[in-house]
């Protein structure tokens, strides 16, 4: 799912884009020091994002010590963004990479599977044309 209003030469993946948009939120005073931001499902739906893009975005917050996340409890917004810890958001990287080599497999097996049918289909046209 994409966000709405998002340029379309902005091609980071959604998480990214929602994560600078919540940022400038936060920097705006709309999410104030100690308190939470939105929930995911909140996040997602207000963004036209899926939950699991709305919790990359915030972890990218969480990386880039704008928030901090408390275990079923949300995220909150810190009082002075910290520096990231050393090698959270290479994990972030590392994370995203992942995620895009799973979306990647899963359409190349799609691909697979829809020349393997037209296939079918061609050797099927052909043998009746005999």
């Amino acid at each position: 799912m994409e966000e709405s209003g998002a340029p379309v030469s902005d091609r980071r993946h959604a998480s990214h884009r929602v994560a600078d948009q919540l940022e400038a939120a936060i920097d705006a005073g709309k999410y104030p020091p100690d308190r939470p931001l939105p929930s995911y499902r909140r996040i997602a739906n207000d963004y036209g994002i899926a939950i699991n893009t709305a919790q990359a975005a915030v972890r990218l917050l969480s990386a880039r010590g704008r928030v901090h996340i408390k275990a079923n409890s949300g995220a909150y917004v810190c009082n002075e963004p910290r520096a990231p810890a050393p090698g959270e958001e290479l994990r972030e990287i590392q994370t995203d990479v992942a995620r895009l080599r799973k979306q990647l497999n899963d359409v190349s097996t799609g691909l697979a599977e829809v020349e393997r049918r037209v296939d079918e289909a061609m050797n099927h046209l052909t043998s009746e044309d005999k």
